[in-house]
């Protein structure tokens, strides 16, 4: 199926996804900042030919999804459960989740709180949470180094 954009309601937004291909086995394909859906193009044909239904949502508050006003809506919970609730409308059986950028910190949380089976994950430009969070500390004091911010 050729690369369309679809809406899909989940966790009550309603997001824009360029959806490519059919199937049960998702690549769902989160963007960085401040990008949107589009800059999956170049994958999104690959994946296909692999055998996986592609999604690349417009992230919430970018592109042509729903943009809720109050900040709270964009912690990092709740944009874990706006992943955990697309790939329940997909459907699918089976997820590989990859994350650039914004994206990529997203796709960490959603994997490390293993909020639903995961078959593989993708991460492009963002190194794991963990580590990183512990480099940027000053090795003395304990306290958030902003020098390498």
């Amino acid at each position: 199926m050729p690369p369309h954009y679809e809406h899909v309601r989940a966790n009550g937004i309603k997001f824009r996804v360029w959806s490519a291909g059919e199937g049960d086995k998702l690549a769902l394909c989160l963007h960085g900042f401040p990008e949107f859906s589009h800059s999956w193009r170049y994958q999104m044909p690959l994946l296909e030919k692999l055998g996986y239904r592609v999604w690349a949502p417009d992230l919430k508050g970018f592109g042509g999804s729903d943009a809720p006003t109050e900040v709270g809506n964009y912690r990092m919970d709740h944009l874990v459960e706006d992943v955990a609730a697309l790939v329940d409308a997909s459907g699918a059986k089976s997820l590989t989740l990859f994350g650039h950028d914004w994206g990529a910190f997203i796709a960490w949380n959603f994997a490390i709180q293993k909020k639903r089976p995961l078959e593989k994950l993708v991460i492009l430009n963002v190194p794991h949470p963990g580590p990183t969070r512990k480099s940027f500390r000053d090795s003395k004091t304990g306290r958030p180094n902003w020098k390498q911010l």
